[in-house]
């Protein structure tokens, strides 16, 4: 496991999910340059997005050249997003949480977060 690709694609899944729960229920055109934080790693943004639509998190209705069309939380993403994980003892949401540590430059918090949210989907 290349340790850099996890880096940008815990990144990359911190600041769509960010980008999704703040506009949400609003279906969103997303494109790879509004990621400037991956734009060397083009697989990373398309293998994420449709990582995260298999694995039932969010929803898009097109992929196209760029991007995607019509990007929206599922139910499943809304509920990770709205939840208080066990690694979080502030009582933040989830979504909250991913929004302040990438304002605030947290990798290692967006990491632990991201993991959570894989591992309760299991």
């Amino acid at each position: 496991m290349d340790e850099e690709n996890i880096k940008l694609f815990n990144i990359f899944v911190g600041e769509l999910l960010d980008k999704l729960f703040v506009k949400f229920p609003v279906e969103q055109n997303i494109g790879i340059d509004e990621f400037p934080s991956i734009k060397d790693a083009n697989d990373i943004f398309f293998s994420g997005i449709r990582f995260l639509h298999r694995e039932g998190f969010i929803f898009y209705s097109e992929q196209v050249y760029g991007g995607f069309i019509d990007v929206v939380l599922t139910a499943k993403g809304l509920m990770i997003l709205n939840s208080i994980p066990e690694i979080l003892k502030d009582n933040k949401l989830v979504g909250k949480k991913i929004s302040s540590s990438l304002k605030s430059g947290g990798a290692e918090v967006i990491k632990a977060i991201i993991r959570e949210i894989v591992n309760n989907s299991l």
